[in-house]
């Protein structure tokens, strides 16, 4: 008897759970899609950055007043369904943080604060809209780039300050914005190669010898880039400032389109030719610098300082 009752129980709870599960299968045949109309993430208001909390804008050098933006987002499966104030302010411990863990007590690669009065930020809050079909929000950065050198990194530190709805991600409520250069000829955020192709003469030489090597041009001014003399290499990605100094040469692109060639540092350089020998022109598209020039150089071939003479043509790549 006694196994008669627990085969009836056993029984009722097996056609008890096919029953709960025609009920649930016919509710999900109802509406197939409402199991996603629930939000799957919580909201959450973010600034958006790389994993370095850095988020990069390029300003042009041609620009007196250069205009970047940061991005606000808010994460989550639905659209959010309230308008949401949200505020910033400056973090004053972001940039140290950074620079610590990047490069630990090696000063020299610190990037830096972009001075106060380089940038300007005419709102510090923007409103994530409800009714509209985009996620984020920008917040506008104006920049004075002028003068800023492509051998430093400038910062502007920032954080969320406060939401009117919804919750901040604490993963993500800081930002590094971080400003690279750019101008006709030249940009930081991509690396601007040149392929150079011409001829090179040692002072002591009979004849000249064909050369091509790549050259790295950066952004100085609206018409002015840098790169370094000759088939000179740079011995790690960027430029040291003795390598500046000693084989640096900065070329002017004046309205005619002819270019002066100078030293950034001690380098001894002379133009040689006429104006036509020294130009940048552009070709189907494709920008080249014509260069005519000799500096006073190491040969290795001579083991001795001599004038060395380069003609030589650079094609942007």
């Amino acid at each position: 008897m006694g196994q008669l009752i627990l085969i009836h129980q056993t029984m009722k709870s097996i056609i008890r759970f096919f029953v709960f599960a025609s009920m649930l299968l016919s509710m999900v045949a109802c509406n197939p899609n409402e199991i996603y109309q629930d939000e799957l993430y919580k909201k959450v208001i973010c600034v958006l950055s790389d994993d370095d909390q850095v988020f990069a804008i390029e300003h042009d050098l041609n620009d007196s007043v250069s205009v970047g933006y940061i991005s606000i987002s808010c994460g989550g499966t639905n659209h959010i369904d309230k308008d949401a104030v949200v505020e910033i302010e400056t973090d004053s411990l972001l940039l140290s943080k950074y620079n610590r863990l990047k490069f630990d007590l090696d000063s020299t690669k610190f990037a830096k604060k972009l001075d106060n009065w380089r940038f300007k930020i005419p709102t510090y809050s923007t409103v994530l809209k409800a009714n509209s079909t985009d996620s984020y929000a920008k917040i506008e950065i104006r920049i004075k780039p002028d003068g800023l050198s492509p051998d430093s990194v400038y910062m502007i530190p920032l954080r969320i300050k406060s939401v009117s709805q919804y919750e901040i991600n604490p993963d993500k409520q800081n930002v590094l914005y971080r400003v690279f250069l750019k101008n006709d000829y030249a940009q930081q955020k991509v690396t601007s190669y040149y392929r150079m192709k011409g001829t090179r003469k040692e002072e002591l030489a009979s004849i000249a010898s064909n050369i091509t090597s790549d050259k790295v041009f950066y952004p100085l001014s609206k018409n002015k880039v840098r790169t370094l003399v000759g088939t000179t290499a740079f011995q790690q990605k960027q430029a040291s400032l003795p390598e500046i100094d000693e084989s640096g040469i900065i070329l002017e692109i004046l309205e005619d389109h002819t270019v002066n060639i100078t030293a950034c540092g001690s380098l001894d350089i002379e133009m040689l030719g006429d104006p036509r020998d020294n130009r940048y022109e552009v070709v189907n598209g494709t920008q080249l610098f014509h260069l005519y020039y000799r500096y006073w150089g190491y040969s290795d071939t001579y083991k001795r300082f001599m004038w060395i003479t380069m003609h030589e043509t650079c094609t942007r790549q």
